[in-house]
């Protein structure tokens, strides 16, 4: 018994045609490009990432503690009220006099003395003024960010922006406050723009303490974070 065998002999591959060859190159170069393209980002990030973070870790860090500011500044009293609301009364007239620099309008030279006038005029520690607070918010509510942009002096704030993270995980909220917004002063015990604050309280309290407890009595929200930028500062980042 005989048996037979049809397996005939498979061929070999056909060879790709010189369309499909060039395609076939041109898609080697393109993953290629690809490639080196997406590993250049990824040093490029990597390097641009190390340049922001030792250029963030080398700017000076200021305690910040505003509750305790607000402890510390239930002793400005007498002399020291004196004193601090003369300094507000100095900061405000030379804003004054370089906003009407910048509108061209003659400002009273004798301003300031009549301010200081007023001052003496009356007993500092006769002044007892109880401003209205906000609600306070309680600190589970938000996580938040006090974002300011000073002037060249670092004694006023040309940008004030306060950024609360709800921690429920919802949308966050921006909101830019007033530079020129007048607000109670727990260190002069007097309303004074909300930019002044920066210049702080001596030695009662810094200028982002006192400017974060005004944010806080105005909104009702306490303060987490506090960074403050000037224009150095930017160029350097």
């Amino acid at each position: 018994m005989s048996i037979s065998s049809d397996v005939t002999e498979s061929g070999s591959p056909e060879s790709p045609t010189p369309a499909e060859s060039q395609g076939r190159t041109l898609g080697n170069r393109l993953a290629r490009v690809v490639a080196w393209t997406v590993l250049g980002a990824v040093v490029f990030a990597v390097v641009v990432g190390a340049v922001i973070w030792r250029s963030l870790d080398s700017i000076p860090k200021v305690p910040v503690e505003v509750e305790s500011a607000r402890g510390r500044l239930n002793a400005v009293t007498g002399a020291d009220l004196a004193e601090q609301q003369s300094i507000a009364a100095d900061l405000e007239a030379q804003v004054l006099a370089a906003e009407a620099a910048a509108d061209e309008v003659v400002v009273d030279p004798d301003f300031l003395e009549t301010q200081r006038a007023a001052l003496d005029d009356r007993n500092v520690d006769d002044i007892v003024i109880d401003f209205a607070k906000a609600t306070p918010v309680p600190d589970a509510v938000y996580d938040s960010y006090l974002l300011i942009g000073s002037d060249l002096s670092e004694s006023l704030a040309d940008v004030i922006i306060y950024v609360l993270l709800p921690r429920d995980g919802s949308d966050p909220i921006l909101t830019s406050l007033p530079r020129d917004l007048y607000l109670p002063n727990p260190c002069t015990r007097q309303n004074s723009r909300l930019n002044a604050a920066l210049n702080g309280c001596g030695e009662f309290a810094n200028g982002p303490e006192l400017l974060g407890l005004m944010v806080e009595d105005y909104t009702g929200i306490p303060v987490d974070h506090f960074a403050i930028v000037n224009f150095e500062g930017f160029a350097d980042v």
